[in-house]
């Protein structure tokens, strides 16, 4: 389609409008049509680029890593949990290289233990029973045999039970408690207490504080075979034992590798000697 001069002539007087007649020629014939140039495509595509309506370069949304170990599994307890709408709680992962290390609590001293600050409180224990004591008519020692109540503990012998055996000082004072003795069962016809106390070095203590004119006391208390104790389940005696020596020191109990019992003194009396 070809373009007619009426066409030419209105397009020439838009032009010159937009202009705002800058060409001094046009200002006495403002109908004067003036031939403009044609406009290449390059031209007209390259001020296109420049005048346009800048765009905004395109970012992906970020991402947050996760780091694979942390993610926690779902298990069916979690989906079942999911599904009755409760809340899932979150699984505290710990690392592979830290290890559970048990606290280097120091023993503590068992005759300055209350009963009622006792880990075994909680068993059936008998009443203190006096085993042991000196005498006006003559010294009566652990070595003689000689023993205060021979038939003390008599019945249910032949049972696992645990023997507390404590010095006192004067009468109506406080029981220290020394020794301890874990048996399962005792089948001998001879009495109890001097089976308990035939080690070479519990004699010894028990002639030191009767020449010191103090008296020896025992208790009994029968134990399971699943005993628990500090919240460990104790099936194996031996295992009871460990565990008890590692929470309380008894003067008595001579430590591994020692080379004698600890000295105890209360109240002018010597409880325990260095034997």
């Amino acid at each position: 389609m070809r373009e007619g001069p009426g066409i030419r002539k209105d397009l020439g007087h838009m032009f010159s409008t937009l202009r705002g007649d800058d060409d001094g020629d046009n200002d006495d014939d403002p109908g004067a049509v003036t031939s403009l140039p044609r406009p290449s495509a390059a031209s007209c595509k390259r001020k296109s680029l420049t005048t346009g309506a800048r765009k905004r370069p395109v970012t992906q949304p970020k991402t947050k890593h996760i780091k694979p170990q942390l993610m926690a599994q779902k298990t069916k307890k979690d989906a079942h949990n999911k599904a009755q709408g409760r809340a899932i709680p979150k699984k505290r992962e710990r690392a592979s290289t830290q290890q559970k290390v048990e606290p280097n609590i120091p023993l503590q001293l068992r005759e300055n233990i209350q009963a009622s600050h006792f880990g075994l409180g909680h068993l059936k224990w008998s009443r203190w029973t006096q085993i042991l004591k000196e005498r006006n008519e003559g010294k009566v020692t652990a070595t003689s045999g000689k023993i205060a109540k021979e038939m003390a503990f008599e019945s249910g012998k032949s049972k696992r039970a645990i023997y507390e055996f404590a010095v006192q000082t004067g009468h109506r004072c406080r029981l220290r408690v020394m020794y301890f003795k874990v048996t399962n069962g005792i089948s001998s016809n001879k009495p109890p207490c001097s089976i308990l106390l035939s080690a070479r070095h519990v004699r010894r203590q028990l002639d030191g504080v009767l020449q010191g004119g103090c008296r020896v006391y025992a208790r009994r208390a029968l134990i399971s075979r699943n005993i628990k104790f500090r919240g460990v389940r104790c099936s194996d005696i031996k295992k009871f034992v460990r565990k008890l020596k590692m929470s309380y020191d008894y003067a008595w109990v001579k430590p591994w590798r020692a080379p004698a019992c600890r000295v105890v003194e209360k109240g002018g009396h010597t409880l325990s000697f260095a034997v």
